[in-house]
């Protein structure tokens, strides 16, 4: 799992969590990727929710957030 976003986007963090609420990965920018791994282990085929804090350069001050969900499968 990964964010594609133009130049003008800069991400501060992401968040993934499982239906039950469970956090399993957390990344500070978007070098970092989803594997679909916790603590070394494939989690399981389901959906899971994504919360991304971002901003535009242009009003870097300005934090905003998207949330959605995402389906793993291997």
């Amino acid at each position: 799992f990964y964010i594609k976003h133009a130049n003008t986007i800069g991400i501060n963090n992401v968040y993934i969590y499982t239906r039950a609420g469970e956090f399993v990965f957390e990344s500070k920018n978007n070098a970092t990727t989803w594997d679909g791994t916790y603590k070394g282990h494939y989690c399981k085929q389901e959906v899971y929710t994504y919360l991304i804090l971002y901003y535009h350069t242009r009003t870097p001050n300005e934090i905003k957030s998207k949330f959605g969900t995402v389906l793993l499968l291997y």
